[in-house]
């Protein structure tokens, strides 16, 4: 699988963090791998963003524990506006439960923090190829 959308454009990555330094350094670590990344430490804009124009992102990647808004509220929100949509949830402690949690909303990736660029770049290329 190569970093372009069926249409010829670079896979665009809609990030979401709730640490600025990480959405900094996740944005730089995808568009060095070819990816186009619109990065957000704030769900609700994202979400808002994301509303504006669901088909601009092809896939979402996001902080499972945010204290604005879950990763699981966000999941739930971003599929209420496009189904379709391919989720990676990241986290740095996710258990059974909290991943079963995810799967019944259709989250099929997870990331474990702390991760590498090629384990991002990896789940995400996992992400949009099991969607």
């Amino acid at each position: 699988m190569t970093n372009e959308s069926p249409q010829g454009t670079p896979i665009h990555v809609l990030f979401v963090d709730d640490e600025e330094e990480i959405v900094r350094l996740a944005a730089r670590l995808l568009d060095r791998r070819g990816f186009t990344t619109t990065g957000y430490v704030d769900p609700s804009e994202a979400l808002r963003e994301f509303g504006a124009a669901p088909d601009r992102f092809d896939i979402v990647a996001a902080d499972t524990f945010m204290p604005a808004m879950s990763g699981f509220e966000f999941a739930r929100q971003l599929r209420s506006i496009r189904p379709g949509i391919p989720i990676l949830l990241m986290s740095g402690a996710l258990g059974a439960e909290e991943t079963e949690r995810a799967r019944a909303l259709g989250v099929q990736q997870f990331l474990s923090k702390p991760y590498s660029a090629e384990q991002l770049a990896a789940a995400v290329t996992r992400a949009l190829r099991d969607a």
